[in-house]
């Protein structure tokens, strides 16, 4: 069974057609059913595949995409950057702050605090303490 097949709903014996819903904690999709579209009874789990069989499928989709690119298939990135390699000019020591404009004290020009240059020289994390009494 399926979305879209016809059948006779065994809950409230009409003639029906199977409509799936996303089954939610908060905003995370924790499954998907298959409801009756008539009276909205659970008739099975829509995921009955093992998670093996799922990513073979994806494995294949991915390849036939590549071979239809005639590209081959890349590793995703990983998403860890390391300090090192963000230069963004909120970060640098030449970037100067004030509540309307950012400029860089380098280049003497505006900029947006996410842009990146060559030019980058990390911030001192050396914290001025001051006595307040």
């Amino acid at each position: 069974m399926k979305e879209g097949d016809k059948i006779t709903c065994p809950l409230c014996g009409e003639e029906t057609f199977v409509k799936s819903e996303s089954m939610l904690d908060g905003w995370t999709v924790k499954g998907k059913i298959l409801k009756c579209a008539i009276c909205g009874g659970k008739l099975a789990d829509e995921s009955d595949e093992p998670e093996e069989a799922v990513e073979e499928k994806k494995s294949a989709g991915l390849s036939a995409l590549a071979n239809f690119l005639d590209t081959e298939v890349e590793e995703a990135p990983s998403h860890n950057i390391s300090q090192d390699v963000r230069r963004f000019c909120k970060d640098c020591a030449n970037f100067i702050e004030h509540p309307f404009r950012t400029r860089c004290g380098l280049w003497d020009k505006e900029v947006d605090p996410m842009d990146d240059c060559e030019q980058f020289t990390p911030k001192t994390t050396e914290k001025n303490e001051r006595n307040i009494l």
